[in-house]
């Protein structure tokens, strides 16, 4: 298990990324798995803020390729707009990983922060 920080400006687009590794660093085989990215305000929250799922790529996920173990998580502005400036927290799940169809988590836990965009001041 890993953490990674992740910090973006309010209503920024951003594209996470994310390679998934055996204990020899060898890429893991994610064809049929599902990967679930969810941000909440604190870890013990049950309100999800922001939800993508390779399970319905229309929600901003993908496997692409998973035979390489690699994946995507885009963030758009409408994810972040609605949320105010400071941090939360996020994590990253992968369900019916071969051989067995066990749920595990591939980030515990880690700082989400949104930032108010620069603005420029014209007087």
């Amino acid at each position: 298990m890993a953490t990674q920080a992740i910090s973006l400006y309010s209503g920024e687009n951003k594209t996470l990324r994310i390679t998934v590794t055996d204990s020899t660093l060898a890429a893991v085989d994610l064809t049929g798995a599902v990967l679930t990215f969810t941000v909440r305000k604190t870890a013990a929250s049950n309100e999800r803020l922001i939800h993508k799922t390779t399970a319905a790529p229309t929600e901003g996920a993908v496997l692409t390729p998973p035979t390489d173990g690699v994946a995507e998580i885009y963030l758009v502005p409408a994810d972040t707009a609605g949320l105010i400036s400071g941090d939360y927290q996020y994590d990253l799940w992968v369900d019916n990983l071969a051989p067995g169809a066990t749920t595990h988590i591939l980030v515990e836990p880690s700082a989400f922060e949104i930032e108010d965009p620069v603005r420029e001041w014209v007087t």
